[in-house]
């Protein structure tokens, strides 16, 4: 149904927001320590920052998916599998 293909691509843009805000948020972290180290900084993770990097990742997949899942959602499956090659 329409429903189901829409929630399937916004499941999938939530996914692939959370896996790649929780790879960018450590990979950030660990680059921060190791500046942090070389230059003697101080440094303390923000977990109050990475929840609001990590929301706005899945905000913004979700934001960007949302339109063409709509129009994938009102394709006849038959006839979007029949065109494509």
């Amino acid at each position: 149904t329409q429903t189901e293909i829409r929630l399937q691509f916004i499941l999938e843009a939530v996914l692939l927001s959370l896996v790649g805000g929780t790879v960018a948020i450590a990979t950030v972290h660990w680059a921060t320590i190791g500046v942090a180290n070389k230059f003697e900084l101080p440094y303390e993770f923000e977990l109050e920052t990475a929840t609001l990097a990590l929301s706005s990742a899945v905000v913004v997949g979700v934001g960007s998916v949302f339109f063409p899942a709509v129009q994938a959602s009102k394709l006849d499956p038959v006839k979007a599998l029949r065109s494509s090659k």
